[in-house]
């Protein structure tokens, strides 16, 4: 006899994958939080100013791709996402993986060979970042390997599935 669940998990799918998608819808809810906070004006961590100007519109363009971002996390894993064409959210997850990974990965990169003196909130962003793209890369790989072995859901990896 199983209890009734909000989520019923889909044959073979892995909790390790489906966890790590959570953690990259979570993420997308930070980036949208701290951006809407400065783009309304918040100046935490931006040295007492606000942003203005072209740095405002990153902030406002920056929210609405992590709704975008949070929706494509949350399809990945929640049965509303299967009215969506597979093709639909592996282009688009996999354009905002790389994306997000490579704006993370240049500002390490940068960091760490010591080419620009970003104060350290900005180095902590550039992690953030890549961390992104890592949790959304493992997502959307989960999801293609299980959609290559026909099972209805997530990949189930060894020793981590249920």
């Amino acid at each position: 006899m199983t209890t009734p669940t909000a989520h019923v998990p889909r044959s073979g799918e892995s909790r390790f994958v489906r966890g790590v998608t959570c953690l990259a819808l979570a993420w997308s809810v930070v980036s949208l939080a701290v951006h809407a906070y400065w783009a309304s004006g918040g100046t935490a961590a931006l040295a007492g100013e606000s942003v203005r100007g072209v740095l405002r519109a990153i902030d406002l363009a920056a929210i609405v791709l992590s709704v975008g971002a949070a929706v494509i996390a949350l399809a990945l894993i929640h049965p509303f996402g299967r009215r969506l064409p597979d093709w639909v959210l592996v282009v688009l997850t996999w354009i905002g993986a790389v994306a997000v990974a490579l704006r993370g990965g240049i500002g390490v990169g940068q960091d760490i060979l010591h080419l620009t003196n970003f104060p350290p909130i900005a180095q902590v962003a550039d992690w953030f970042y890549l961390s992104g793209g890592i949790l959304f890369g493992i997502a959307i790989v989960g999801f293609q390997l299980q959609r290559r072995s026909g099972r209805a859901g997530v990949i189930r990896a060894e020793g981590l599935g249920e």
